[in-house]
């Protein structure tokens, strides 16, 4: 039941992840030779899309915030009692296993956040 009253929330964070992973090599415009994610550099605000949060309730929302080579993901997870938050913490940390994270500091006060570059 429970999984059911998230599969709304689920499939809406999907779609939109599929949308702003579709990234590609775009190198600085400032420095020659060097291609940085934009969405921490913010060297070229036309490279930059307008970020998206999907949210469930207040204790539960993402914030996908794309760019033409990068995307930003920030999670805040439901943390109600201490089984909740050890397992946020633990997702904190191993989460992202298969991306590239060059920063895992979460924008505002979202509890995760993961880069991915190409």
């Amino acid at each position: 039941m429970a999984l059911q009253s998230h599969a709304p929330y689920l499939a809406c964070i999907r779609e939109t992840l599929k949308a702003a992973l579709c990234l590609q090599n775009f190198p600085s415009q400032v420095a020659e030779r060097h291609n940085k994610p934009e969405v921490e550099a913010r060297s070229s605000p036309e490279v930059l899309l307008n970020p998206i949060t999907i949210a469930k309730d207040e204790n539960e929302r993402v914030l996908i915030e794309p760019s033409i080579n990068s995307v930003r993901v920030s999670i805040k997870m439901k943390q109600s009692d201490d089984v909740e938050r050890l397992l946020t913490a633990r997702y904190g940390t191993q989460g992202g296993k298969g991306v590239v994270i060059p920063n895992a500091m979460a924008a505002g006060n979202l509890s995760t956040a993961c880069w991915r570059n190409e």
